[in-house]
């Protein structure tokens, strides 16, 4: 048995199409097929030897190249095609800030959408703040293979020791939005998502960018066909103190368009 490593030494993340062996070995472990590969970041496959499918006579088969000082090659092969990158603005009449009713109600009584900031974390009393981001993503060919996709918003308030208390920023998805209709509502705070897309990198400072790189089990709940929408979390609902913790981002009723939140998509067409 053999480990081979896939490195990826782009500066693009690396869509992996379906692995396939040619030749005297049989494919295992395979954590390499369909997998998209970040830059710098591996995967890696197992390759077995088979002594019943290239060279096999009366049970025997001759290896010659068995030495340690004559090491077994692989070759991949594969068909690429032309990567393409999409971005895509939050819509600030739907994305905003939603507020828990009370510490455990796990209920919202309070939508705010015209705001320039969303918040994120936990007030005095104890009460979760959540954060509705909504794209259009309708412009993406109905085809489109998705390999890779990122969300950012841009940071502007941090409250010292957010992250010792909550834990780490996250994001569910869905599409084509939460509760029932694309505005922000209060239902959507506890309303189903199809996915969790995973965490954003943390913020040392205010007015920083900070980036999603969404995991490559969630790409399938970006939507082709209309809107998609993200609800950003802290994974701990609140501290259970007394201090206000809060991450606070520029939305997309910000009068400056590159500042707003985005979503990039990397993908190309068959």
């Amino acid at each position: 048995a053999f480990t081979f490593t896939l490195t990826n030494n782009g500066t693009a993340d690396l869509h992996v199409g379906a692995l396939s062996i040619n030749g005297e070995f049989g494919l295992n472990s395979d954590a390499c097929s369909n997998a998209t590969v970040v830059p710098t970041g591996t995967c890696t496959f197992g390759a077995t030897f088979s002594p019943t499918s290239v060279g096999a006579k009366n049970g025997t088969v001759s290896i010659p190249s068995d030495a340690a000082s004559s090491p077994n090659d692989i070759l991949l092969n594969g068909i690429g095609g032309s990567l393409l990158i999409l971005r895509f603005r939050s819509n600030g009449a739907y994305d905003g800030t939603l507020r828990e009713s009370t510490e455990t109600s796990g209920i919202s009584n309070m939508a705010e959408s015209t705001s320039t900031l969303i918040s994120v974390g936990d007030d005095s009393l104890k009460r979760q703040y959540v954060g509705i981001l909504d794209f259009d993503t309708s412009s993406l060919p109905d085809n489109a293979i998705i390999t890779s996709a990122k969300l950012q918003v841009k940071v502007m308030v941090i409250s010292k020791g957010v992250y010792a208390k909550l834990g780490n920023l996250t994001a569910d998805v869905t599409n084509p939005y939460f509760g029932t209709s694309p505005g922000l509502q209060n239902m959507d705070f506890g309303a189903s998502a199809l996915a969790n897309a995973g965490n954003f990198s943390r913020a040392k400072t205010f007015n920083q960018w900070i980036t999603l790189r969404m995991k490559s089990n969630s790409l399938f709940a970006v939507n082709r066909l209309g809107r998609t929408q993200f609800r950003l979390r802290f994974t701990l609902d609140d501290s259970n103190d007394i201090i206000k913790h809060q991450l606070r981002f520029l939305s997309g009723n910000y009068n400056v368009m590159m500042d707003r939140p985005t979503l990039i998509v990397t993908y190309y067409v068959p």
